[in-house]
């Protein structure tokens, strides 16, 4: 029998949001054994652990995330599972090298069919290279995610997540050139958007940075 496991995986995240909307965080570690016995396959229980990561991260336990994802290390970037790969960035991404984090954000923008994966982790990568002052790599790279967004959008409206991070590039472009009037102004546009939109669980860190967007164009 060929079992899908990213599709039973996904129907657990959308439970796991359910449980959280509901207050039921405390429930879900015990909900997650029930399920890891269902099925006898290693992806499975390798999403069963991914997804009790997630959980302990919800609760800021990131001890007991990183007990969860023990019986899977080493976890490198040739590892063909983006929520492995993400979650392994999160707990572990600080005590990488450069080098090895960013093979991690191309990994993910390669093997990921989300768009927001993919602005989010290429913007990430550019980033690294803004810190290390490599200006001439980060400008190349931030314009090619940038580049790789508007396609996206030409084909249709970004996410809100989606829009999040590509306006992360735009700031990221935008520190390179901070006379660019044109960039300053889209991203205050795009982020006012998004702050506009009802309930977005982002708003107050959008409104935080449209402040020090302002501020940093006075």
């Amino acid at each position: 029998m060929n079992i899908d496991i990213e599709a039973l995986s996904d129907f657990v995240e959308n439970l796991m949001w359910g449980y959280l909307r509901k207050g039921w965080l405390k429930r879900l570690p015990d909900v997650l054994n029930r399920l890891k016995t269902n099925i006898d396959d290693p992806r499975w229980l390798a999403k069963i652990a991914y997804h009790r990561g997630i959980c302990a991260l919800w609760r800021d336990d990131r001890e007991t995330a990183s007990r969860e994802l023990e019986p899977l290390q080493p976890i490198t970037p040739i590892c063909d599972d983006v929520d492995l790969l993400q979650i392994q960035l999160d707990l572990n991404g600080a005590s990488m090298g450069m080098s090895e984090r960013t093979a991690f954000f191309d990994r993910i923008c390669t093997l990921s069919k989300s768009r927001s994966d993919k602005l989010q982790y290429g913007g990430a990568r550019s980033f690294e290279l803004l810190m290390v002052e490599d200006e001439g790599a980060a400008r190349t790279s931030f314009d090619a995610v940038i580049a790789l967004a508007r396609e996206m959008e030409a084909e249709k409206p970004l996410s809100p997540a989606a829009e999040f991070w590509f306006c992360r590039s735009l700031e990221g472009r935008a520190m390179l050139d901070p006379d660019s009037a044109a960039l300053f102004q889209e991203i205050e546009n795009r982020l006012t958007c998004l702050l506009a939109l009802p309930d977005w669980p982002a708003a107050g860190l959008v409104d935080t940075k449209i402040r020090c967007l302002s501020d940093w164009r006075t």
